[in-house]
């Protein structure tokens, strides 16, 4: 924020106090606003005498609260279809968040964001049509090749916030488009890429399957008999006739 967008902040959310999140990798402390008139205004932490704050949320950059976009916008991307659903964002023993979204959407099968995996592994008991993965995320290979694509997801930067948008991975690349452009049906989450891709496969027929031919409908010219069963002179002239 600029200085003077600061000072319209604070005196927006007066009396309010703001709070290291650890659902950012953050370390749960408390922070305060710097006002800063030569460089960008910001959260800071409040000083720790004790040195007990040892927080790592610094390195973690922008994308670490993609999560939170993505569980947000989601859930009010599937509620403009009229489509009630749940979000968990999983942790693991540690505590830590694990990069995994899981949607409970009421009428479909769930959905699940992975933002963050190990390379070669995927969720277990995931159906490849209801898997979302990050743009950096390893997909297994076998479902590009019998699915046809991929879907991922990612947030781009829009001024403060983050917009979420997906993309449909093929061979030759990744095509993205904002939520509003995408829809969730019976199949799975669906993109106008995806929806060409099932079109085109569903109007090919098997490879090496060649279609029946049809029967001609133009009738070929019949030789007219010719009795050539008579005198030599004779033969010779109905050979002539036919050949004329």
């Amino acid at each position: 924020m600029e200085a003077i967008e600061l000072d319209n902040f604070r005196e927006r959310h007066t009396g309010q106090s703001y709070w290291c999140g650890v659902w950012l990798g953050g370390c749960g402390h408390r922070l305060t606003t710097k006002l800063y008139s030569d460089r960008a205004c910001h959260f800071a932490h409040l000083p720790d005498p004790e040195g007990t704050s040892a927080c790592g949320r610094k390195a973690a950059g922008v994308a670490s609260a993609d999560h939170l976009y993505i569980k947000q916008g989601v859930l009010e991307w599937l509620a403009e279809q009229g489509i009630s659903a749940t979000a968990t964002i999983a942790r693991d023993a540690d505590g830590s968040i694990s990069g995994e979204v899981l949607f409970t959407p009421q009428g479909y099968a769930d959905l699940t964001v992975v933002l963050a995996r190990a390379a070669g592994s995927t969720p277990a008991g995931a159906d490849a049509s209801q898997l979302v993965l990050g743009p950096e995320t390893t997909h297994d290979p076998h479902v590009l090749v019998e699915q046809g694509y991929v879907n991922r997801i990612q947030c781009v930067s829009d001024g403060t916030r983050r917009r979420v948008q997906v993309g449909t991975q093929r061979r030759d690349g990744t095509e993205w488009f904002d939520l509003s452009e995408c829809a969730l049906t019976p199949s799975g989450l669906s993109t106008p890429a995806v929806e060409e891709i099932r079109h085109l496969r569903s109007s090919r027929g098997p490879i090496g399957v060649r279609p029946p031919r049809t029967a001609s409908t133009t009738a070929r010219p019949v030789a007219a008999a010719v009795d050539v069963v008579a005198h030599p002179l004779r033969m010779s002239a109905a050979l002539r006739a036919v050949s004329a």
